[in-house]
Order: structure tokens, then sequence, then C-alpha cells
């Protein structure tokens, strides 16, 4: 019993990414039909957008930023 309904969930699996992957081809992944189908919107950018440093950072980089330990000033640039 246990091996049929694994069998039955598997080819539910398989008949609905089928299917929404046909929505995604006609309509496209950004569309209304394709979020009611069920899919999720892709994000426009895999990047997070840059945001001022948090006041823990800029700290971290006002103590990088002093004065080394011959006295002498440097400067660290972050990525």
């Amino acid at each position: 019993m246990a091996i049929r309904i694994a069998e039955i969930e598997e080819d539910l699996s398989t008949y609905s990414e089928k299917m929404l992957m046909s929505v995604a081809t006609n309509y496209g992944k950004y569309s209304a039909e394709y979020a009611q189908a069920g899919g999720k919107p892709r994000k426009s950018s895999s990047r997070r957008s840059k945001t001022s440093p948090s006041s823990s950072e800029s700290t971290v980089v006002t103590a990088l930023n002093g004065v080394n330990n011959n006295g002498k000033q440097s400067s660290v640039v972050l990525p």
C-alpha cells in the first residue's frame, strides 16, 4: 500500500511540474496565471540591493580605518 501511494505521489509531482512549465511557457514566469497555477515568481535580481551599512558594520570600518600599529594612517577597503 505504501509503495502504491509513493508511486501516485511521484506521478502527481511529475504532472504538476509539467503543468507549471506549460503555464510558464505560455504566460511567462512573471504572470498572474503562473502565480495562480502555484508558481512563485522569480526575483528580479539575485543580488541584494546595496544599503548603508548597519551600525555594527560602520563601527568595524571606523576601527579599521584608524591608525595602525606603526602610528601611520591606513585605509581598509572592504568588499
